[in-house]
């Protein structure tokens, strides 16, 4: 709980008891969304939220330690920014609550609402601390560790099953790191090269889909400015060149597809529609409040045969359920604590001062909110928010870049006062 100066840059720092805590909430996490060695540990009930009930009560030191230690908070609150986000959480959770309590549901949308607390915590936890560099590096490694033992595992075993399933919005970005951190143009290039090893590895139709975003992304961000110092000639050859190359890709794509059709997913649309047509109905029913997330997070459906021990699945969609569930009200406070948190990150990340960041943490920025970014389209697609491990680490990477964000706001104001 001590609280020390913040560190210079080139000086370095010792991880403390609460950077431990909360590592290890993180390694938990990691081997629960990804489960590299294949022992299902998110599935039993004891252990499934292990590690947020670890990882609360450390922030929670780490927000006293700089309270007693500090005269006065020299960061901003956290609850005026994500008060939209809050206030969806409780929502969510005090309709799973009465659906556990009084409807006896089992599976709710508990974990869907808990879990985006997440987010305040993490940002807290960033904002305050002296160091985030080395913490973020040894989320960084565990990140790699995790996909060097599954793709180990994989290897061989690719046309079975993904040990990467509906982790391509935390996995394909890992890339942008090195992108970022490189020096050379050969370094870049690697770096896009690791990026498509880790779009093959998930081997999904959204992973396809993220990796067009990271690379529109790094596009946008640094290709894009130095296109203002390149004649009009070059800048017309630049976007000639980009459109031949897009429409290339998308041709390769329908020539796979219509000569193998079983060499790329298919994204099992029949079952996917199905869902969705359960789900839509339910907002049809009630378009303004939905169920007010009192009804089931998963259902039996007989009509398809799975290979799973359980015909009890999900819908597929966190942003059909949020809708379904929360009708009208519930998306636009989705959407609008959304919005809320990336025009709070991109403004005050654009304004910091140039001294703000060292090159590792402008490296963790980008990958962080690329994931981010990319796991709208995985969201719309697949259950995270319903699955431990991997709401977890969707929220904690929102609250990372916020922390950021917060911390280049706090350096400005501290240099130019209002």
């Amino acid at each position: 709980m001590t609280y020390r100066r913040p560190v210079a840059f080139g000086e370095r720092s010792v991880l403390n008891l609460t950077d431990l805590g909360i590592l290890f909430g993180l390694f938990l996490a990691v081997m629960y969304a990804m489960d590299p060695f294949s022992i299902y540990i998110d599935k039993r009930t004891v252990f499934k939220h292990f590690h947020l009930m670890l990882i609360i009560p450390f922030f929670v030191l780490a927000w006293f330690g700089v309270r007693l230690n500090v005269a006065r908070p020299t960061f901003e609150p956290v609850t005026p920014i994500l008060w939209p986000l809050m206030l969806l959480a409780v929502w969510i959770i005090g309709g799973a609550l009465y659906a556990r309590l009084h409807s006896k549901i089992i599976e709710t949308f508990l974990i869907m609402g808990s879990y985006m607390l997440v987010t305040a915590g993490a940002a807290r936890f960033i904002a305050d601390h002296r160091d985030p560099e080395r913490l973020l590096n040894r989320y960084l490694a565990l990140l790699f560790g995790a996909i060097l033992i599954g793709a180990a595992w994989q290897a061989g075993y690719l046309r079975l099953w993904s040990k990467f399933h509906e982790m391509e919005a935390l996995t394909v970005p890992l890339a942008a790191f090195f992108f970022v951190r490189a020096k050379s143009p050969m370094g870049r290039a690697m770096s896009l090269v690791l990026m498509l090893v880790l779009m093959l590895l998930v081997i999904k139709n959204t992973s396809f889909l993220v990796t067009g975003i990271a690379l529109a992304y790094l596009w946008w961000c640094f290709v894009r400015p130095r296109l203002r110092d390149t004649y009009a000639l070059g800048r017309m050859l630049h976007f000639y060149g980009l459109a031949v190359l897009g429409v290339l890709v998308v041709a390769s794509y329908a020539a796979i597809k219509w000569l193998k059709h079983d060499a790329l997913p298919d994204g099992n649309p029949k079952y996917r529609l199905f869902t969705y047509e359960r789900t839509w109905a339910d907002f049809t029913h009630s378009p303004i409040w939905g169920k007010s997330f009192s009804g089931a997070g998963a259902e039996q459906f007989g009509q398809f045969q799975v290979a799973a021990s359980t015909q009890v699945l999900p819908s597929h969609s966190d942003l059909l359920d949020i809708l379904g569930q929360g009708g009208l009200i519930g998306m636009l406070l989705f959407g609008f604590a959304l919005w809320r948190i990336g025009r709070y990150v991109y403004v005050n990340y654009r304004a910091r001062r140039p001294d703000t960041l060292s090159r590792t943490m402008e490296a963790h920025f980008h990958w962080l909110a690329l994931s981010c970014l990319a796991s709208i389209p995985v969201v719309a697609f697949n259950p995270i928010m319903l699955q431990p491990g991997k709401a977890f680490l969707l929220w904690m990477n929102v609250g990372i870049v916020l922390g950021i964000a917060m911390r280049c706001r706090a350096n400005r104001e501290a240099v130019n006062p209002t």
